[in-house]
């Protein structure tokens, strides 16, 4: 497995939580090819 941090990745924007809103505008990004990384502390599998 390959070792994934911000350094290796090199994302253009680091998007912090992950709201109804920041979701909508990290699929925004996405579309335009921009490289992101989301991070979400209080995510939980349901």
């Amino acid at each position: 497995m390959k070792n994934l941090s911000l350094t290796t990745m090199k994302p253009e924007m680091i998007i912090v939580s992950f709201d109804r809103f920041r979701q909508v505008i990290s699929c925004l990004l996405m579309a335009k090819k921009t490289r992101i990384t989301v991070l979400n502390r209080g995510y939980q599998r349901g």
